[in-house]
């Protein structure tokens, strides 16, 4: 029997049935350099100059202060810049992790111009990568002007917590009193003595893994350590990539060096001159060639003519890398997967607004937004909301993580999403200066929640849940598929013996873009204007039961358009089967 379906102004009844990332494949031939570097390289020859620098976002290159017998005097420190280098770009992926009560060292002690060539006058102001916090922090804490390991650096920041130290040991084991961890140090050490022992220990140090002589960045937040010496003299630099042969030797290392930029202390004038001319952060590219005796030697010209430091014979003696703890690496996998992972609101901004993501400072519960890290690999005291930048065209969810007095968003200028869900009532989207809310985005609103949005509404998909309340001062557009009556936590209902809420629309709907429309419950329409193109199909699904057949209720007009662009006004009681493609449980109307 055919079961018309009328328009009415009663509610009716139904039941209903988001440089070298992780991942990346790398040509070391063609030259390799950490994340977040912009070095550029024409057959294996990097170039470093000005665009490059400030197109890097992770690029640190600390140096000494040259101010021997005061308090800042580091001369001898150059395991401690090398480690402050490699700890602020691991923190600059990590750092969002931090669970101390202490301020935590990060970044810059201040923001200068780059001077001459590497400024002109209408360049930005861009965070000192030569000034980092952690060397002060580091050199503050009591470690003397003399030589030391690289490793020392680490595992005072890490895990040394009676030492104004230890800030990961949450994650990485506290150590008291600068004794050494039996189970483990937060770096590895490793000797050189071959150009193929380089290649193996340098390669995991920078997070890259080689197979069958392919190589991929399989680990993030890394760059390394060198230890070189002339026999006599150690020193360290900082390693951000490297060169190979076709054959897959490595053919040069990129490096940053404390000492190549001699800056006249911290509390030195701002755009002073020190020994070596313009304060200018480097990146260098050093040659390598080995000599009668096995030695990697290092050189600053591809003909391996030139040593590194005029005058001595410097060779490469070891690596050090950074050992993150599995259950972080596990951590920021999950934090920065967009493609799965949406932005919560938190209640701690009051505007949604396209926010520029930076490595210059760690995002705060300010910028609004949080990351849900709670997988099955991860332990439990690590679960929890860390705090993010808001990033356009990833997925956001709305819901109970907000307080109920921090419901009220104000979009200004034009944010993106991917996806938005709705997953509390309270919710309202105010609009600001020149708001916009770009087209596209898929739209669920949950059971039992609300939004209400002063800016316009244009969807690619829209899924409201029973009981869900959807509000807007203009009018909503669906492009995609258009689904209500969903419960999110049970698959089918009796209408026998459940009364499923209705979802409820207060704004003027349409969808004669919608590609289909499918309603496992009733949609309250609150008076409002729906409308529908006639070849849309729609697919009703109710209980064989019950003759509750679920549609659209308290519709004001109806506006059908056909095959011929006629425009069909219906009213209440008027029945839509001979207008619409309607199907009711796969059968036509």
């Amino acid at each position: 029997m055919k079961r018309n379906l009328y328009l009415t102004i009663a509610l009716l009844c139904s039941a209903p049935l988001l440089p070298a990332e992780v991942g990346d494949t790398l040509n070391l031939t063609a030259g390799f350099v950490a994340d977040g570097v912009a070095a550029s390289f024409t057959n294996g020859v990097m170039t470093f100059g000005k665009t490059e620098l400030q197109a890097s976002t992770r690029f640190y290159d600390s140096q000494k202060g040259w101010v021997a017998g005061s308090r800042y005097g580091d001369s001898l420190m150059c395991w401690a810049h090398t480690a402050s280098n490699m700890i602020q770009y691991w923190q600059s992926y990590y750092g969002v992790f931090y669970k101390g009560d202490t301020a935590l060292p990060y970044g810059s002690d201040y923001k200068r111009e780059l001077y001459n060539v590497m400024n002109p006058s209408n360049s930005p102001v861009i965070t000192d990568p030569m000034r980092l916090n952690v060397m002060k922090a580091l050199k503050d804490s009591g470690f003397s002007n003399s030589g030391n390991e690289v490793a020392s650096g680490t595992n005072w920041f890490f895990t040394w917590v009676d030492s104004q130290g230890g800030y990961y040991s949450d994650y990485f084991g506290a150590i008291h009193n600068g004794q050494s961890n039996a189970e483990g140090q937060t770096a590895t050490i490793t000797g050189i003595n071959s150009v193929s022992g380089l290649k193996s220990a340098l390669l995991p140090a920078l997070g890259i893994t080689e197979t069958n002589g392919s190589y991929r960045q399989t680990e993030a937040g890394l760059i390394a350590h060198l230890n070189v010496t002339n026999g006599t003299n150690p020193h360290t630099l900082t390693c951000y990539g490297l060169t190979t042969h076709a054959d897959g030797s490595i053919k040069s290392v990129i490096i940053a060096d404390s000492d190549d930029c001699r800056l006249t202390g911290y509390e030195s004038t701002i755009g002073s001159t020190g020994a070596s001319g313009t304060y200018t952060p480097k990146l260098s590219q050093l040659y390598i060639k080995t000599d009668s005796d096995g030695k990697i030697m290092l050189y600053s010209d591809e003909s391996c003519e030139t040593p590194f430091i005029s005058g001595y014979a410097y060779y490469v003696a070891g690596v050090t890398q950074i050992n993150t703890p599995e259950v972080l690496k596990n951590m920021l996998a999950e934090y920065s997967d967009t493609a799965n992972e949406a932005q919560v609101w938190n209640g701690g901004a009051t505007e949604w607004v396209s926010q520029k993501s930076t490595t210059e400072q760690l995002p705060t519960e300010s910028t609004g937004w949080d990351i849900h890290v709670n997988g099955d690999n991860i332990d439990e005291e690590y679960k929890g909301y860390y705090h993010t930048y808001s990033t356009d065209g990833r997925s956001v969810r709305f819901d109970n993580h907000a307080a109920t007095d921090k419901r009220s968003i104000t979009i200004t200028g034009t944010v993106a999403a991917e996806s938005i869900e709705v997953a509390a009532a309270g919710y309202e989207f105010n609009a600001g200066a020149q708001a916009e809310l770009k087209s596209g985005a898929r739209l669920t609103v949950r059971s039992m929640a609300s939004l209400h949005s002063q800016v316009a509404l244009n969807l690619s998909d829209l899924t409201l849940e029973s009981g869900a309340e959807l509000s807007s001062d203009q009018v909503i557009t669906v492009s995609g598929v258009f689904h209500a009556g969903l419960h999110s936590s049970a698959a089918t209902f009796n209408a026998r013996s459940t009364i499923t809420p209705a979802s409820s629309i207060n704004a003027d709907l349409d969808l004669t873009g919608a590609s289909s429309i499918i309603l496992d419950g009733t949609v309250n329409m609150n008076g409002h204007r729906l409308y529908l193109l006639a070849d849309t199909p729609i697919t009703l699904n109710y209980d064989s039961a019950s003759y509750d057949i679920p549609f659209f209720s308290n519709v004001s007009e109806l506006l059908i358009i056909n095959a011929n662009g006629q425009k069909i006004e219906l009213t209440p009681g008027a029945d839509v089967t001979e207008y619409l493609n309607v199907y009711s449980n796969e059968i036509p109307l």
